[in-house]
């Protein structure tokens, strides 16, 4: 995940060198999370290896037109869902993580990031942190700067 972050954050600060919010960072990098989620998971359940099974069968009727046209591409592609019951099931609906957890998530990996990030100057031998980051407290909360 944290490869995921680095990489949205250089992109995003490529595309906003005046800087960009914490909140939109966190919906950007939580939807990549989520989709690289999402992609793992089918690859799991096994999802991925019938979606390519059927896409064979489907170039194949859609390019030799083996079937007469009155079955369209659509109902064509649900009869080869359902000629598969052994596999896994398409028909999953996924539910999208809420804000709250890309705020968490995210929030977590860039605190990480900012206390534990270090670097080695030219010329030094020891490690120094990369991030300065102050907190303070305000009313029990941890506020950083």
């Amino acid at each position: 995940m944290v490869d995921i972050l680095l990489d949205k954050v250089f992109e995003l600060l490529l595309q906003q060198p005046d800087g960009i919010s914490v909140r939109f960072l966190c919906a950007e990098v939580g939807h990549t999370i989520e989709q690289t989620y999402e992609i793992w998971k089918k690859g799991r359940t096994g999802e991925e290896k019938k979606i390519l099974s059927m896409y064979d069968d489907f170039i194949d009727y859609y390019f030799e037109n083996r079937r007469c046209d009155s079955l369209s591409q659509r109902a064509y592609w649900e009869e080869l869902n359902h000629a598969r019951p052994w596999e896994a099931s398409l028909s999953k609906n996924t539910t999208h993580w809420p804000f709250s957890i890309f705020i968490h998530l995210v929030g977590s990996l860039l605190n990480c990031l900012v206390e534990n990030a270090e670097f080695i100057p030219n010329g030094e031998e020891s490690p120094v942190p990369a991030f300065k980051h102050d907190y303070q407290v305000i009313d029990e909360k941890k506020v950083g700067h």
